[in-house]
């Protein structure tokens, strides 16, 4: 399980104070208004408050301008002790002409798909060199193209316009 040290790390990562307003303009607040709780975008960690065997963590940081992925996830797995399960999804913005849609992350489609077991350094250490690879449209791209596999916006002229929140599933087990 996640020991009291861990959980003080991690909420030391949460800025409160990031909000949607620090990467969404009043063009997308407008209008996504109508999809989301934009006030739902910010920063934030769920901690479930059950004892069971396995226990999984919801952290989710606002993709702000100066958000740089793979050194926040070599903060993140410095806070833990391994063995863990990180799951990472991406939220974004598609346009379809001037028309504003929201994706919302989903723990079924993470791009680390092949990094997602964390047992030691090695295993951080790859997971940071993968993330490190992508430049913020080469992400954008990359998320929108993995979810448009069995998405009906597969041909439908949406584009991909913008990164808003990047959402970390953490998992631990009991201890045998």
């Amino acid at each position: 399980m996640f020991l009291a040290g861990e959980l003080k790390r991690l909420k030391n990562l949460v800025d409160e104070t990031t909000c949607a307003e620090d990467v969404l303009d009043e063009k997308d607040i407008t209008g996504l208004g109508k999809q989301i709780k934009v006030d739902r975008i910010r920063d934030r960690l769920f901690i479930p408050a059950h004892n069971r065997s396995s226990k999984t963590l919801l952290l989710i940081k606002v993709y702000k301008h100066d958000f740089d992925i793979s050194t926040f996830v070599k903060q993140l797995l410095d806070c833990l002790i391994p063995e863990i399960e990180l799951r990472i999804g991406l939220s974004f913005i598609m346009l379809r002409k001037d028309i504003s849609s929201y994706v919302h992350p989903l723990p079924a489609r993470i791009i680390n798909r092949d990094n997602r077991l964390i047992r030691d350094h090695e295993d951080k250490s790859n997971l940071v060199t993968f993330l490190k690879g992508f430049s913020y449209s080469q992400l954008l791209n990359y998320t929108f193209n993995m979810r448009n596999t069995t998405n009906p916006f597969a041909e439908s002229g949406y584009r991909p316009e913008k990164l808003v929140t990047a959402t970390f599933w953490i998992t631990k087990w009991a201890s045998p």
